[in-house]
C-alpha cells in the first residue's frame, strides 16, 4: 500500500529524489516537495520537506514550525531556499567518522543555482540546517537528479556521486572524494566496460 501521500498544499506530482535512513529508534525521510504549479495550478515553490517513522512502514510528517508557507508555520518543511533559490535535491546522511563535531552529526549535500553547484550541509538534530560554507563544494556535473554523499569507510573519506553529461551528451555518473566534506577531488566518470551506454 501506499506508504506516504504528497497530498499537502506544498506537495503534489512533483516529490520525489527521497532519501530513508535509520537513526536509532525512528527512521527518517527527507524529500523534494513540489507542487508544480504549471500541473496543479496553485501557488508554491519547491521546498524539502520530512517525515518519520518507528517501523519504516507507517511514516508521519510532524508539524514543524520551521519553514513558512503561505502564511503558515504548521507543515513538515525544513529549507525553501539555498542562497536565496529553490533547492532541487536534498540528501542527508548520519556522518560516522570519528571525530565529527556534534553540531555536524547530520551532513548533506544539495543543489544550489546561484552559483550553480552542489553545497554542503550540517545539523545537530537533523532538522536544523545550516550551509557549512556560501559557496559550491562542487561545481563540475548537471546535478540533474538526486545527488549523494556519504562517509565511506573502505576508503576512509567522503565519497560524493552526482550526474552530468558526458561530450556526446549521454547521461552518466561522476563520483569525487573528500577529507573534510568541504573540498573535493575533480570529479571522474564512472565507467562500466563492456556495457550499453544509457
Amino acid at each position: 500500500e501506499i506508504a506516504l501521500e504528497h497530498d499537502a498544499p506544498w506537495e503534489g506530482r512533483g516529490s520525489g529524489y527521497h532519501t530513508v535512513f535509520r537513526d536509532g529508534e525512528r527512521f527518517r525521510l527527507y524529500y523534494k516537495s513540489w507542487n508544480m504549479p504549471e500541473v496543479t495550478g496553485k501557488a508554491g515553490g519547491l521546498v524539502i520537506a520530512y517525515a518519520e517513522s518507528r517501523d519504516g512502514i507507517r511514516w508521519t510528517k510532524p508539524d514543524l514550525g520551521l519553514v513558512e508557507y503561505n502564511g503558515s508555520r504548521k507543515n513538515n518543511i525544513i529549507l525553501d531556499k539555498v542562497n536565496g533559490n529553490e533547492p532541487h535535491d536534498f540528501s542527508p546522511f548520519i556522518d560516522p567518522k570519528p571525530g565529527t563535531a556534534g553540531d555536524a552529526r547530520y551532513k548533506a549535500v544539495g543543489f544550489g543555482r546561484t552559483p550553480r553547484g552542489l553545497y554542503a550541509f550540517k545539523s545537530a538534530d537533523g532538522l536544523h540546517w545550516t550551509l557549512m560554507k556560501p559557496t559550491p563544494i562542487i561545481t563540475q556535473g548537471a546535478f540533474d537528479t538526486q545527488n549523494i554523499a556519504f562517509w565511506d569507510p573502505n576508503i576512509r573519506k567522503y565519497r560524493c556521486y552526482l550526474r552530468d553529461f558526458d561530450a556526446n551528451k549521454q547521461r552518466g555518473i561522476r563520483t569525487s572524494v573528500s577529507d573534510d566534506f568541504l573540498t573535493w577531488s575533480k570529479p571522474e566518470w564512472i565507467v562500466f566496460p563492456n556495457t550499453p551506454v544509457e
